[in-house]
């Protein structure tokens, strides 16, 4: 298996823990240590026992309200969407009732036509996003597309409702209310439910398109902007512009990378900004390594925000940016 670990994690008291790095066939036995009561794993399987390896997983969507009724009905319409619209066989979209107040979709990646890829994450909440607008209530979550994002192990034990996350047929999805999801909940379901990866060339075309659209979107804003246009910096770019020593010149580098795109600049402008900006490091960064990483923060699909690790310790509470202000 060339991705044989998942990450677990599990309520103690009050208190999260993580970290633990396991293999699949290792889960039954962690499960039944944590007394099948509040325990997650990633959605996501990793070649090596770490967080930064290569990793592949499943389309996932993780939909969630206080209001029960309203995420239960946008999880009907996302399926009738995937099977009806997209052509996904039913076998392969897994719908689970998460045991309080929400619900979880998956389906397999190759029925996507995906294979494993750096910036997984990122498309897969292209594709949530884009069904996030089509639905009534806009319950899906999409603060949840990240390298290890936990999900909720199948047939386990809600610690506040006592109720279990259980899979249920599409079938059910459409006839039950959600008293009677809650009320089949009391005890566990089936493990799984046997999966088909069949290809849905209509969904891979669907997604294909998406993608093709926010590049465009993206390529036209660099077209509109001008390579000398003044940009608005804030604090923290400010900071990491005047230089940076060792060790942390290539985090430094691809945060700039990534926010001149975000600002619309084409890549051999951003370039053009980051060898001014690398003659003031100690010592600068090779010119090919420079090349490399402007090169995959403009094709990636990557989002700078207040939270990355290179910017937050230069964060100014003064910034209108600032999350902590």
């Amino acid at each position: 298996m060339r991705f044989p670990y998942v990450e677990c994690g599990w309520k103690v008291n009050s208190s999260f823990r993580r970290n633990e790095f396991l293999k699949v066939e290792a889960l039954d036995e962690f499960r039944h240590a944590h007394h099948n009561t509040d325990i997650f794993h990633t959605v996501w399987s990793y070649a090596e026992p770490r967080a930064d390896s290569d990793f592949y997983g499943s389309f996932y969507l993780d939909l969630d309200s206080e209001n029960l009724d309203a995420a239960h009905q946008d999880s009907r319409n996302v399926a009738r969407f995937l099977t009806d619209h997209l052509r996904i066989s039913e076998h392969s979209v897994q719908v689970f009732f998460t045991g309080k107040k929400g619900f979880n979709i998956l389906v397999d990646a190759p029925v996507l036509g995906v294979e494993p890829r750096p910036e997984l994450h990122q498309i897969w909440k292209v594709l949530a996003s884009n069904l996030h607008e089509r639905i009534a209530y806009h319950t899906i979550d999409l603060k949840v597309y990240d390298k290890r994002r936990l999900l909720r192990f199948a047939n386990s034990i809600h610690g506040d409702t006592g109720l279990y996350k259980i899979l249920l047929t599409l079938s059910e999805l459409e006839s039950l209310n959600s008293d009677d999801v809650k009320e089949k909940a009391r005890s566990p379901g089936p493990l799984m439910r046997s999966t088909r990866c069949e290809v849905s060339h209509r969904a891979a075309s669907y997604l294909r398109a998406l993608l093709r659209g926010q590049q465009r979107q993206r390529a036209a804003r660099s077209a509109r902007r001008s390579p000398d246009a003044l940009i608005d910096e804030p604090p923290c770019i400010k900071a990491l512009l005047a230089g940076v020593g060792e060790g942390e010149r290539n985090q430094a580098l691809f945060s700039l990378a990534c926010f001149y795109h975000q600002q619309g600049l084409g890549i051999d402008h951003i370039l053009a900004r980051l060898k001014d900006w690398n003659a003031r490091n100690a010592p600068p960064l090779q010119e090919q390594e420079l090349r490399c990483s402007v090169a995959s923060a403009v094709k990636g699909i990557y989002k700078l925000g207040c939270s990355s690790p290179s910017l937050k310790e230069h964060c100014d509470l003064t910034c209108g940016f600032s999350p902590r202000r």
